[in-house]
């Protein structure tokens, strides 16, 4: 029992009773080694440990309410070599195992998309990445990122999401992200999180950061879309804005408000060296942004030929075909670019506000990164005249560290707009019974 993993350990011992289930792990040695020290509140990667519940003055072992990330990793690749639909030639080894001779042997012989992936170990390429930190403000496609990364790299990234929540395991369990809650820098060399936007699952210590931005106007929109559904990829009727139409307008201001304040502070007070990847440059060239992005975390100034042959091989495959998570809006590339404004879902009045408040800051974040209507948005990234990135001067240190999920973050607890909007959704949703109608994509 001792060799099980969490999951499957969890349910052997919810079947006990409160007088079997301690005796068992009191009385024999390697119980006592191997699984108490499972109880603890947090174990290492940011992971809740076993518990136990009070029902009715009886204690009862409680299931853990997720999937061990490894035995999704091995689900992942086990899916993949079925779908090959080829003859296997090395037997008796683990998916992990095979994952790391594949990659050892660098044949290129399937396409992304069937490649398998590892959690990194200290042979990998990859290693001097460790302590990478990539933010964005939601629905900024961090998650479209990630799976370029882990293809292109071969190693699953982690992030600070509590891995019990529901679109969290959704990520992990549908779309293959299955580093959901994993911040153990050994295991996941890149960590995804949105803070300070929000509070994750466990304090991560980073050396540098990959930030991730989309233009305010799609983003926002998106976020309501995900909240309004409680999906990644639904997208919301014209109907459903008409009917909560106060709604969506005080969501975009105070929205605008979080948008900006987290792009300062990551551009404006990091500690630690900040490398800004726009959306619409990623959609657009994912070859150009990948290169980017690995030279940074890599800390190379040229990517060896064998970066660059996994990089062609991953963009190979069109954004539009990146596996079962499909981003809102990058299936279009550069037309779905301004899509929300195009739907004129802002009107003339709310856009001037919006404006007004990014030029109230020290820096102009919409003409920063090219999102100003007056600088000709979004048609400028349409024509590919858009102005490149203005990241504002820091004073970060290349040997410094910048911990996440501890401070204060730009949203307050109570933001009516932060995680209390579940409960406006269960409100017009009968608890989610009746969902709200969405559009098929």
């Amino acid at each position: 029992m001792e060799s099980l993993g969490r999951y499957p350990l969890s349910v052997v011992l919810s079947f006990l009773t409160e007088t079997e289930g301690t005796c068992l792990l009191i009385t024999k040695r390697k119980y006592f080694d191997s699984i108490l020290p499972l109880f603890r509140w947090k174990v290492k990667g940011g992971f809740e440990g076993l518990t136990v519940k009070n029902v009715q003055r009886r204690h009862r072992f409680v299931v853990v309410p997720v999937q061990d990330p490894t035995v999704l990793l091995a689900r992942l690749n086990t899916r993949r070599i079925r779908r090959r639909k080829t003859i296997i030639t090395h037997y008796g080894l683990t998916t992990v195992a095979l994952a790391a001779r594949e990659w050892k042997e660098h044949t290129l012989q399937y396409p992304p998309e069937l490649e398998l992936l590892r959690f990194m170990d200290q042979q990998h390429q990859l290693k001097s990445a460790v302590g990478t930190l990539l933010v964005s403000y939601p629905r900024s496609g961090n998650s479209l990122l990630r799976t370029l990364l882990e293809r292109t790299t071969g190693i699953v990234t982690g992030s600070d999401t509590r891995p019990d929540r529901a679109m969290s395991r959704d990520l992990a369990e549908l779309h293959n992200l299955v580093g959901e809650g994993v911040t153990l820098s050994t295991a996941t060399p890149i960590v995804k999180s949105h803070w300070p936007e929000r509070r994750g699952c466990a304090v991560y210590e980073s050396k540098r950061v990959v930030l991730l931005v989309r233009n305010p106007f799609d983003a926002i929109d998106s976020y309501f879309n995900m909240n309004a559904t409680k999906s990644h990829t639904e997208t919301l009727t014209d109907q459903v804005y008409e009917r909560f139409q106060d709604k969506f307008q005080a969501l975009v201001r105070n929205e605008m408000d979080i948008w900006l304040r987290f792009h300062e502070h990551w551009l404006r007070s990091s500690p630690v060296p900040v490398t800004v990847v726009r959306f619409e440059d990623l959609i657009r060239d994912p070859k150009a942004s990948l290169v980017r992005i690995l030279e940074f975390c890599l800390g190379q100034p040229k990517l060896s030929d064998f970066w660059m042959q996994r990089i062609d091989h991953v963009t190979s495959t069109s954004v539009d075909k990146l596996g079962s998570y499909q981003p809102r809006a990058a299936s279009k590339g550069a037309d779905s670019i301004g899509k929300s404004l195009a739907k004129g879902r802002y009107s003339d009045e709310m856009l001037q506000s919006l404006h007004t408040s990014a030029s109230l800051l020290p820096v102009n974040y919409l003409q920063c990164f090219g999102y100003d209507v007056l600088q000709g948005f979004p048609n400028n990234f349409k024509a590919g005249t858009d102005p490149p990135v203005e990241k504002p001067a820091c004073t970060a240190a290349q040997q410094a560290t910048v911990k996440v999920n501890t401070g204060s973050p730009v949203r307050s607890p109570d933001d009516p707009f932060g995680r209390p909007l579940q409960t406006w959704r269960h409100s017009v949703t009968k608890n989610d019974t009746e969902p709200l109608p969405t559009v098929r994509r």
